[in-house]
């Protein structure tokens, strides 16, 4: 009940800190961030041009999260949180360890963006036990030469086949 009530109040000192910032034009903050997004990699297997990860405009290292520091950013922030985006500039799938860090936010809106390459059969097991919140899966084009104007080295074929087979899995 307290943690309920906790996530609440913070809810409204947020919405207070934004509607005191937007009427004086001055910045306020109180309380903690109600919603936030942590990218579990940077690494992607696409050169989408208006990625910075997948354009090469990147100027940071390439690298995975650490389970460590995400279980010490839940433990700090979880009583705040209504949501958690799981994705960036990378592809949250690649990372070696993606279903601990779904499992490991349940009880919070825990959202992951992908290209839909990498749901194989068992990813989608995994994410469906899981207790992910929302799965958005991005497809640009209804055939491969509009898919790929964008999601430059995307097959297409491989990314209806991932659709597919989280279909199959629910």
């Amino acid at each position: 009940m307290v943690k309920i009530l906790i996530r609440h109040l913070n809810l409204l000192l947020a919405g207070y800190s934004w509607l005191g910032s937007t009427l004086t034009k001055q910045p306020y903050s109180y309380g903690m961030a109600p919603a936030i997004g942590i990218e579990l990699t940077n690494h992607c297997n696409l050169k989408c041009p208006e990625c910075a990860a997948g354009s090469g405009l990147m100027k940071r290292g390439r690298g995975f999260m650490e389970l460590s520091l995400f279980d010490r950013i839940l433990s700090e922030l979880r009583p705040y949180l209504y949501n958690l985006n799981l994705y960036f500039q990378g592809e949250p799938l690649m990372h070696p360890s993606f279903p601990l860090f779904i499992r490991k936010s349940r009880g919070i809106h825990s959202i992951i963006s992908t290209n839909g390459h990498y749901l194989s059969p068992e990813n989608c097991e995994s994410i469906l036990q899981s207790g992910l919140s929302k799965l958005i899966i991005s497809l640009d084009g209804t055939d491969q030469s509009t898919y790929s104007a964008y999601r430059v080295n995307g097959n297409i074929e491989k990314a209806l086949q991932g659709i597919k087979n989280f279909g199959e899995h629910l």
